[in-house]
């Protein structure tokens, strides 16, 4: 066991320092095991003060998590199938109370844990901790969020951009690009007026993952905005849509030097981005993949029906 020193900094133990690895596979041993004892003590290893320790736990109830729903689904298909000591409902119950424990540590934790269920009920659980007193709580509630890329989040995930702290909206601003939805383009755009750099270089990467025209229209008006570090990451984004369209504007970046970020300067990153864009307009598999969404798009305008035909009424 570890001491806190008056700081609040756990005291370096000797023997718990060599043992580290050794306790770092106790959650995983732990991992789907749906009996009382085991899940009581995953719950538990939430609130450890070693993070790598709170993360393993997350992953390993996330997997326990797994294994009771698909209980609960056979037991609700057939009554007399075998039933673990621990319910999903009774799991869910204990992650609401770790979202609400007076201790932020574990509710991040717990928040975090979330993160790695693909359930709707981790979203309700979720968007019901989003104003938490804590900031670091409601950051790691709004990364989880993310990381499950619900579409019905959009709208929190949205709110979460007007937090007032820098890091919720920086976060918020990454999982609504997670969500990939067309719908998160205008959020985001707003986002890219935010006083905070932080906020407004993740906006930008954000849009990178929508691939729709609408945000590569956005990415391309940023090309030209009066923030020479917002210039950089709109180009980056643009390489990642990779639509020849945006090669006029990654064009121009190409004539500046801008700003130097992660070694590379603006106009690397467009000469880039449109080395790469061209890259995959090559080759006979981008040639087929062409044909293939024209055929799609032909098919889907036949099948729409003639509202133009003046016998249509």
């Amino acid at each position: 066991m570890t001491a806190a020193n008056p700081d609040g900094v756990p005291a370096t133990d000797p023997a718990h320092s060599a043992n580290d690895l050794t306790r770092w596979d106790e959650p995983a041993s732990l991992a789907g095991l749906v009996d009382r004892a085991s899940v009581d003590q995953l719950l538990a290893l939430l609130g450890d003060p070693d993070p790598a320790m709170r993360w393993q736990a997350g992953e390993a109830l996330a997997q326990t998590a797994s294994r009771l729903r698909k209980h609960a689904l056979r037991a609700s298909v057939s009554p007399i199938a075998a039933s673990p000591d621990y319910g999903f409902t009774e799991l869910l119950a204990r992650m609401a109370a770790g979202l609400s424990s007076p201790d932020a540590l574990l509710r991040t934790a717990t928040a975090d844990a979330l993160g790695l269920w693909d359930h709707e009920a981790a979203v309700n659980l979720l968007e019901s901790a989003l104003q938490d007193a804590d900031y670091q709580v409601r950051a790691s509630v709004v990364r989880a969020l993310g990381h499950i890329g619900d579409p019905g989040s959009l709208e929190s995930l949205t709110a979460a951009l007007a937090d007032p702290s820098v890091w919720v909206r920086r976060s918020a601003a990454d999982a609504l690009g997670n969500l990939r939805a067309n719908a998160a383009v205008g959020p985001l755009e707003n986002a890219l007026s935010d006083p905070q750099p932080l906020v407004r270089s993740a906006a930008a990467s954000a849009l990178g993952h929508i691939r729709s025209a609408r945000a590569r229209a956005v990415l391309e008006r940023t090309t030209r905005s009066s923030d020479a570090e917002l210039r950089w990451y709109a180009a980056r984004s643009l390489g990642q849509i990779g639509d020849r369209a945006s090669c006029a504007a990654l064009s121009e970046l190409c004539r500046e030097e801008g700003v130097l970020l992660f070694g590379q300067s603006t106009r690397d990153v467009a000469t880039e981005a449109i080395a790469a864009t061209e890259a995959r307009d090559r080759g006979l598999i981008n040639r087929l993949r062409r044909v293939l969404y024209a055929l799609i798009l032909f098919v889907r305008r036949a099948r729409q029906p003639a509202t133009d035909d003046p016998s249509a009424a």
